[in-house]
């Protein structure tokens, strides 16, 4: 790699700091940044984030429990996301639990403050499991 007057680090494709514009090599698109080029370090990072992504967090059975609670009822996203983690759980939950659950499920729906349309929709999907 060729190193230029300033010190400063050539690209991995052997490009000068000089022949950059903004930051940028414009051989192979790689940025400089405080520790070296991006281009690798970039890949690693996507790498990383993509792993911590598909990582799952363990909360407790009562964390779980005050989500199906904050989401029963509410016209938001959360009602979809919370049924997702509840069918992920649903055989580590105690039946205690799960009876629970089905109850309230059901009694929001009859008394019709289970939220929207498509909440009772998902909420009613989550029932016929």
């Amino acid at each position: 790699m060729i190193k230029d007057l300033k010190g400063e680090k050539p690209c991995d494709c052997g490009k000068t700091f000089y022949g950059m514009k903004a930051g940028r090599c414009m051989r192979c698109g790689g940025y400089l940044t405080s520790i070296g080029w991006s281009k690798k370090v970039t890949k690693e990072k996507n790498k990383k984030v993509e792993e911590f992504l598909n990582e799952k967090f363990i909360v407790s059975e009562n964390t779980i429990m005050w989500a199906f609670r904050y989401a029963l009822g509410r016209r938001t996203g959360a009602v979809t996301d919370v049924c997702n983690t509840l069918k992920e759980n649903w055989k580590k939950l105690s039946e205690f639990t799960k009876i629970q659950i089905k109850r309230e499920i059901s009694r929001a729906i009859e008394m019709d403050i289970a939220g929207d349309t498509c909440d009772i929709d998902a909420w009613e999907e989550f029932l016929d499991l």
